[in-house]
């Protein structure tokens, strides 16, 4: 690990994990030099670095990266991945997604704590999902046994252009089972429902959300009266302990709504954070080639630096991460030219390395896709 600045997971998709080498845990250096470790893949994957270690899966087995070496653990479970927290005691929780049961929709919440992993099943898609005080939130369309629940509250379910309503479930702690359903229906869940809002139709993917004061903040492109395909982008804070949401339309210099590129939607990278006087709510834009930050309570948006290069988000593979005041990219575009990783200050744009990763090239071919990146922690 001595020299490593940044890891990348790179795998096939769903349908062809499985073989040992249909993933791959990347490891770049300082010099661009890459190391390799082969795994059975995991679509979608997710990487968590903290002090403890590199945490990664795939389909069959949970990896924890020190120092001392590579640590695996027995683990199978579904071939998508939704997230992963580190969880600050040697281990990390991820969510894995399931899929649909016929009746609901079940994603897999994976425990990973002393060289053990267990696992359960939680109901919901999850769209947005977040680390609050130690514990994983995430907001869901209500489905399965739930739909009684937002029927009862009068909540509809889908809407015309996205899910009508959101919970708020808390996926993991001791009593994470919910007291919320009819009590015909409440044996064998496995996750505490929070809450319940009604939300305009929209699109959203935020699997890393910041979350400070018990307030969860992810980004949403919302369907407006006008049929204007460019929907105007809002802020939602999400209350975790109420479920209660606020939400707040971006508004450029001029006043005028934040819009995504309409050929691309909302083209964010899946890593935000919030500023460290929480007052900001920072992200990159890939149809805006930019580094952005958003005013939590007033939703005024401003470019703070312009990301190299042009990415364009359909026919580049991006993978992203903020963390200790770095912004780190990986990329490579479609016409053939190698991967490069580029890590900027965050806050004054400065780059501080750019280089490319020619080895990266081989192992992004056929199926193979970048899936997800982490930097080391400093």
């Amino acid at each position: 690990m001595d020299g490593v600045r940044a890891a990348a997971y790179i795998s096939s998709p769903a349908q062809d994990v499985g073989d040992s080498s249909a993933g791959h845990l990347v490891l770049v250096d300082e010099a661009g030099e890459i190391s390799v470790a082969e795994t059975s893949g995991m679509d979608t994957a997710a990487i968590g670095w903290s002090e403890d270690g590199l945490f990664f899966s795939d389909t069959e087995q949970d990896y924890q990266l020190t120092a001392e070496g590579l640590r695996t653990t027995d683990s199978p479970k579904a071939p998508s991945q939704h997230a992963l927290f580190p969880t600050g005691d040697g281990g990390f929780i991820g969510l894995f997604n399931k899929g649909t049961t016929g009746v609901g929709y079940t994603e897999q919440l994976v425990t990973h704590t002393d060289g053990a992993s267990s696992r359960k099943n939680v109901e919901g898609y999850y769209q947005v999902a977040g680390s609050c005080d130690g514990e994983i939130y995430g907001l869901a369309q209500p489905s399965g046994d739930y739909e009684q629940v937002a029927a009862k509250q009068g909540l509809e379910i889908r809407g015309t252009h996205g899910p009508a309503s959101f919970m708020l479930t808390r996926l993991s702690g001791d009593d994470s089972s919910s007291s919320d359903l009819p009590e015909a229906d409440a044996v064998g869940q496995n996750e505490r429902l929070v809450g319940m809002a009604p939300v305009s139709g929209s699109a959203q993917q935020n699997h890393d959300a910041p979350c400070r004061e018990e307030t969860m903040y992810h980004l949403a492109a919302v369907a407006d009266d006008s049929g204007n395909p460019e929907r105007p982008v809002v802020l939602r804070a999400w209350d975790v302990s109420t479920g209660e949401v606020v939400e707040t339309p971006l508004t450029d210099a001029n006043g005028e709504s934040v819009r995504p590129n309409s050929s691309y939607g909302l083209a964010i990278l899946d890593s935000t954070v919030l500023s460290d006087d929480g007052q900001s709510f920072l992200w990159a834009s890939l149809d805006r080639q930019a580094f952005m930050r958003t005013d939590i309570d007033t939703g005024k948006t401003v470019e703070e630096f312009p990301l190299e290069d042009e990415i364009v988000p359909r026919s580049s593979e991006v993978s992203a991460t903020i963390r200790d005041d770095r912004l780190a990219l990986i990329t490579q575009t479609s016409d053939g030219d190698e991967p490069e990783l580029r890590i900027y200050d965050q806050s004054t744009g400065e780059s501080l390395m750019h280089t490319s990763l020619p080895d990266m090239s081989d192992l992004l071919e056929g199926p193979h896709q970048l899936r997800s990146m982490a930097l080391r922690p400093e």
